[in-house]
Parts: C-alpha cells; sequence; structure tokens
C-alpha cells in the first residue's frame, strides 16, 4: 500500500471484495479539516459500520459542515449502515447528529460516548411516535449505548424514560425494541423516580413476555 498524501486525493471508491463480510470503517483521532477531506472523496456502497473517535484529537468547537457531509456519504454510498460509533465527537451538535440519524433507516446499533449532548432534545429526536402522519427515525434501532457527563438541561430526567417506553411499549402491547441497552452519566446521580419507572417498565415487559 503506499501513502496518497491528502491534498492528492480526488476521488476514492471503497469496496471490500465480494464475499467479504460486515465491512467497517473507522476513523481515529483525525484532524477535522483532514478527516472532512477524506469523507468527501470516498464512496463506500458495502458500508456497514461507521466508527469516529475523537477522544485523543480533543477538538470541541462545532462545524457546521461536518454533518452534511456524512450525509453526502450515506447518499452517495446507498450503503445499509447498520452500526454508528461516535466517541466524543463534539464537531456536532445534537441537532446535527439527529439530522444524520434521519437519513439512516438501516441503523440498528447507536453508541453515542462522551459527545456532550443535550439529552431533551435527543431523547425528543429518538422518541418512537406511531401517530399518523409522524415517522420516527432510525425505527429500526435494536441496542442503544449513551454515555455522557450529566443530563442537560438539568431535571429533564423524565424524557429518558419516555424515549424507551415509546420504544417497548405502543398501544398498550410489548415490542422490545432494544435488546441492549447502556445509559450513563458521570456526573449526574439517576433519581429514585426514574429508577422506579424504569423497573414497572420492565416489569410490565415482563409479564407480557410470559403471556
Amino acid at each position: 500500500m503506499i501513502p496518497l498524501p491528502l491534498k492528492q486525493l480526488h476521488s476514492l471508491h471503497l469496496e471490500l471484495p465480494y464475499g467479504s463480510r460486515v465491512p467497517v470503517l473507522c476513523l481515529e483521532q483525525w484532524q477535522e479539516e483532514n478527516e472532512a477531506r477524506f469523507i468527501q472523496h470516498i464512496t463506500v456502497p458495502s458500508l456497514v459500520t461507521l466508527r469516529i473517535d475523537h477522544s485523543d484529537y480533543g477538538g470541541d468547537d462545532p462545524s457546521d459542515s461536518f454533518s452534511q457531509h456524512l450525509i453526502a456519504l450515506n447518499t452517495r454510498s446507498s450503503s445499509s449502515l447498520s452500526t454508528l460509533e461516535l466517541i466524543r465527537v463534539r464537531l456536532m451538535c445534537t441537532k446535527d447528529i439527529l439530522s444524520v440519524l434521519v437519513v439512516l433507516p438501516t441503523l440498528k446499533h447507536l453508541k453515542l460516548n462522551d459527545c456532550n449532548l443535550n439529552t431533551k432534545l435527543l431523547m425528543h429526536g429518538l422518541f418512537l411516535c406511531d401517530s399518523e402522519g409522524q415517522k420516527p427515525i432510525i425505527s429500526k434501532l435494536e441496542s442503544l449505548h449513551l454515555v455522557d457527563f450529566e443530563v442537560i438541561p438539568k431535571g429533564c430526567e423524565n424524557c429518558i424514560v419516555d424515549m424507551v417506553e415509546s420504544r417497548t411499549v405502543v398501544n398498550g402491547d410489548s415490542r422490545a425494541y432494544f435488546s441492549t441497552l447502556t445509559l450513563a452519566y458521570r456526573h449526574h446521580r439517576i433519581t429514585e423516580t426514574m429508577i422506579t419507572r424504569l423497573n414497572d417498565l420492565l416489569l410490565h415487559l415482563n409479564l407480557k413476555a410470559k403471556d
């Protein structure tokens, strides 16, 4: 393999050989400018997993265009992405991340780790609603891994349980969309009310499973 300077990169088509399993693209510790330029010049039709890790990068300034680059990549590739992992990716605000999720209807696994997100806005965006005329985003989501520093804004903990409930109980019938659910906030203690609601929800699901 011969390294190619990004300034010489005009177009790159990434496709694994026929029969390859689970194509994965990992972008780790890239500077914003280089990472954005790379994303703009690739086409990955077989992409199943996209992982972006900025844990050692440290860039906290939002970018107005990064989410658009990811949306364009998805449109250009027409791939069936099933897993998206964003680790300390703070180039996108919560609205930007939701705009990316809207164009990923095949997504089943979502990991958001230390992205400093607005909890209330994120939960509202992930809320699964069956009301006529309202189409939920990533309705096929099976696992959610959300780890952050604190709930933003403070006092909106109930919106987390509301989102989980919306994806497990619809019109009184249990629908176990989540096979794996991880919710952790390092600087925020989960309230007793929130724990009680989650326990009641799990009890409801267990009872339904026995019917």
